[in-house]
């Protein structure tokens, strides 16, 4: 049986923002090239935004949602 190897690794997480909205973004390593940036979440408050890239790292990492 071959082993499954991935091909693309989660990072991190990150907000963009501009006068119209705000998308949290998701850093994904890839293997066989550049990382890149995946939208994950598109939003109006830049605080709602901040707070779900806070919360997905949480996740990620397995440490304690923010409060």
């Amino acid at each position: 049986m071959s082993q499954h190897r991935p091909t693309a690794v989660l990072r991190d997480f990150f907000c963009e923002h501009t006068p119209s909205k705000s998308r949290v973004l998701a850093l994904v390593g890839h293997q066989d090239g550049p990382d890149s940036l995946q939208a994950v979440l598109t939003c109006r408050e830049p605080e709602l935004a901040h707070y779900a890239a806070e919360l997905l790292r949480a996740l990620r990492s397995g440490s304690d949602a923010p409060s």
